[in-house]
């Protein structure tokens, strides 16, 4: 027979009142910042940690830093997610117009999902909202986390952040635009990826959909290959001009799909 636990030992196995009922509220929050540091337990305390974040699946994970830290993570399914944005961008619309123009309400968001981040940046280029910088950045443990600061206004002090991103030289995980395999392979697409293409990518002045690739409509009246090539592997709608230049429109039906994923969410908070 397994040896009996005395009552002493049972407790102090077991986590604290305050943390079971605080650790709901973090997974929900998670959802929306990446990474949070959890309040320190003990050693004996671990097995019942585990077995309270396996009950969440894939809305959270842990993770243990070099101080003996345990962090939660947001995973790669949460339920919260369309309910925190929402909510997010409520508060985002009703405080920010209170806010001083120079001191601003700004919104940090993280993710370690680098395709939930990009749905995320897109849903709210359509919806027109001002964003800040969003850089990925590498944690402890080498995993990238991808931070968004959003607000309600443009602020021209983040133009050097935004510049950063623009600079051909900085490609790879940070980037929160995957570019595809087949595209880093064909040197001729790369290039205009990088005069183009990506400046248009991270362009903030919404007024701008339009993106010149310095293409022309063949003689024949066919698109040319390399138009076609760049739309489809970076989602881009091609459109030609009444001179027969060919240009990408910023709107797609991949766009869109995105934002009538967190549609219904959005409308409920915001009606």
């Amino acid at each position: 027979m397994p040896p009996l636990m005395l009552a002493s030992e049972h407790r102090a196995s077991e986590l604290p009142a305050d943390f079971l009922e605080a650790f709901p509220t973090m997974v929900r929050d998670v959802s929306l910042r990446g990474d949070i540091r959890l309040p320190p337990i003990t050693p004996q305390q671990q097995g019942a940690l585990f077995a309270l974040a396996a009950k969440y699946g894939s809305a959270c994970s842990l993770v243990m830093d070099g101080e003996g830290k345990f962090h939660l993570r947001n995973g790669s399914s949460s339920p919260h997610l369309q309910e925190k944005l929402a909510e997010e961008l409520r508060y985002l619309h009703d405080e920010g117009e209170k806010s001083p123009e120079e001191d601003p309400l700004v919104l940090h968001w993280a993710f370690t999902d680098r395709n939930v981040h990009r749905e995320v940046v897109t849903m709210l280029q359509l919806l027109a909202y001002d964003m800040g910088i969003f850089l990925g950045e590498q944690l402890f443990d080498g995993v990238y986390i991808y931070r968004v600061e959003v607000a309600l206004r443009y602020l021209p002090q983040w133009e050097a952040e935004r510049r950063k991103l623009i600079d051909s030289s900085l490609q790879g995980e940070a980037d929160p635009f995957p570019i595809p395999v087949l595209a880093m392979k064909d040197e001729g697409i790369m290039d205009t990826y990088r005069k183009f293409i990506r400046p248009f990518l991270y362009e903030w002045d919404f007024a701008t959909t339009r993106c010149e690739v310095n293409l022309n409509r063949e003689p024949t009246g066919q698109i040319p290959k390399e138009a076609r090539s760049l739309g489809s592997l970076f989602s881009l709608r091609h459109e030609v001009d009444s001179s027969g230049k060919i240009f990408f429109r910023r709107w797609t039906r991949h766009l869109l799909h995105v934002f009538f994923k967190y549609a219904e969410e959005l409308r409920a908070q915001i009606a």
